[in-house]
């Protein structure tokens, strides 16, 4: 009867933490697109920015705008911080990630 009993639990504790490493597996690919998003785009808007000569004022590039519009208002830092996470997207596993 006891044993019977540890048998179950390990198979229980063998099956949460398949469970927890399908979570984190999936959670690796979704961070892991972000980041390959994000420097797609970073290197999207450096490539332009060397081609328009470092003006900002000839970019088309979405974050060129973003930099357009608060270098008036002086929050160009959080500006693109929030461009770049908006790229990240939020992660569907953890919503309230305490991290970021």
């Amino acid at each position: 009867m006891g044993t019977d009993s540890k048998h179950q639990d390990r198979a229980r504790r063998r099956e949460e933490r398949a469970a927890r490493r399908a979570v984190r597996q999936e959670e690796r690919v979704h961070r892991r697109q972000g980041l390959r998003a994000v420097m797609e785009q970073h290197r999207t808007f450096m490539d332009e920015f060397k081609a328009s000569g470092s003006r900002i004022k000839k970019m088309d590039h979405p974050l060129a705008e973003v930099i357009r519009t608060n270098q008036r208002n002086g929050h160009v830092v959080e500006a693109i911080r929030k461009y770049f996470k908006g790229l990240m997207g939020a992660n569907p596993a953890r919503p309230e990630d305490p991290t970021t």
